[in-house]
Protein backbone atom coordinates (compact mmCIF):
# COMPACT_ATOMS: atom_id res chain seq x y z
CA UNK A 1 0.00 0.00 0.00
CA UNK A 2 1.56 3.54 -1.31
CA UNK A 3 -0.07 6.86 -0.11
CA UNK A 4 1.48 10.34 -1.35
CA UNK A 5 -0.23 13.54 -0.40
CA UNK A 6 1.93 16.21 -2.37
CA UNK A 7 5.16 16.20 0.12
CA UNK A 8 4.27 13.25 2.14
CA UNK A 9 3.95 9.93 1.59
CA UNK A 10 3.41 6.65 3.50
CA UNK A 11 4.52 2.86 2.28
CA UNK A 12 3.12 -0.42 4.39
CA UNK A 13 4.63 -3.36 2.98
CA UNK A 14 3.69 -6.94 3.96
CA UNK A 15 6.51 -9.88 3.49
CA UNK A 16 5.37 -14.06 3.56
CA UNK A 17 7.85 -16.55 3.75
CA UNK A 18 5.99 -20.45 3.89
CA UNK A 19 6.87 -23.05 5.82
CA UNK A 20 10.19 -24.69 5.33
CA UNK A 21 10.71 -28.37 5.64
CA UNK A 22 14.21 -28.81 6.71
CA UNK A 23 16.04 -32.46 5.71
CA UNK A 24 15.95 -33.47 9.09
CA UNK A 25 11.94 -33.64 8.81
CA UNK A 26 11.68 -30.15 11.51
CA UNK A 27 8.92 -28.02 9.90
CA UNK A 28 9.93 -24.45 10.28
CA UNK A 29 6.69 -22.29 10.45
CA UNK A 30 5.36 -19.60 8.10
CA UNK A 31 6.27 -15.55 9.02
CA UNK A 32 4.47 -12.50 8.10
CA UNK A 33 6.52 -9.25 8.37
CA UNK A 34 5.49 -6.17 8.51
CA UNK A 35 7.42 -2.81 6.88
CA UNK A 36 6.11 0.57 7.06
CA UNK A 37 8.41 3.94 5.53
CA UNK A 38 7.30 7.54 5.61
CA UNK A 39 8.97 9.87 3.29
CA UNK A 40 8.78 13.64 2.84
CA UNK A 41 10.30 16.17 0.17
CA UNK A 42 10.92 19.46 0.78
CA UNK A 43 8.57 22.08 -0.44
CA UNK A 44 10.13 24.11 -3.28
CA UNK A 45 13.24 22.00 -3.67
CA UNK A 46 11.84 18.61 -4.35
CA UNK A 47 15.70 17.38 -4.85
CA UNK A 48 15.53 16.56 -1.33
CA UNK A 49 13.69 13.79 0.22
CA UNK A 50 13.86 12.32 3.73
CA UNK A 51 12.88 8.88 5.32
CA UNK A 52 11.84 7.12 8.74
CA UNK A 53 11.52 3.79 8.38
CA UNK A 54 11.13 0.12 10.31
CA UNK A 55 11.57 -3.20 8.73
CA UNK A 56 9.80 -5.94 11.10
CA UNK A 57 7.40 -3.87 13.01
CA UNK A 58 6.13 -6.58 14.73
CA UNK A 59 9.40 -7.80 16.09
CA UNK A 60 8.57 -11.49 14.62
CA UNK A 61 11.31 -13.51 15.18
CA UNK A 62 12.54 -16.09 12.61
CA UNK A 63 11.47 -20.33 13.47
CA UNK A 64 14.26 -22.33 14.99
CA UNK A 65 16.18 -23.98 12.40
CA UNK A 66 17.61 -27.52 13.80
CA UNK A 67 20.05 -28.10 10.33
CA UNK A 68 21.42 -24.69 10.75
CA UNK A 69 25.31 -23.57 10.85
CA UNK A 70 24.57 -19.89 12.39
CA UNK A 71 22.62 -19.51 15.49
CA UNK A 72 19.94 -21.94 15.01
CA UNK A 73 17.85 -19.74 11.96
CA UNK A 74 17.89 -19.60 8.18
CA UNK A 75 19.37 -15.78 7.54
CA UNK A 76 18.78 -16.82 3.81
CA UNK A 77 15.11 -17.32 3.81
CA UNK A 78 13.91 -15.33 7.52
CA UNK A 79 15.02 -11.67 8.93
CA UNK A 80 17.32 -11.73 10.99
CA UNK A 81 15.66 -11.29 14.79
CA UNK A 82 14.48 -7.77 15.94
CA UNK A 83 13.59 -4.44 14.29
CA UNK A 84 15.09 -2.67 12.06
CA UNK A 85 15.16 1.19 11.72
CA UNK A 86 16.38 3.76 9.27
CA UNK A 87 16.81 7.08 7.89
CA UNK A 88 17.16 8.40 4.72
CA UNK A 89 18.36 11.47 2.68
CA UNK A 90 18.38 11.83 -0.61
CA UNK A 91 19.32 14.83 -3.19
CA UNK A 92 18.42 14.28 -6.92
CA UNK A 93 20.95 15.80 -9.26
Amino acid sequence: IDWDIENFGITLAGRYVSELEEGDGNVMNSRFYTDVQMRFTVPGAEEFGFALGVNNLFDKDPPACFTCDLNNMDPTMYDIPGRYFYARATVRM
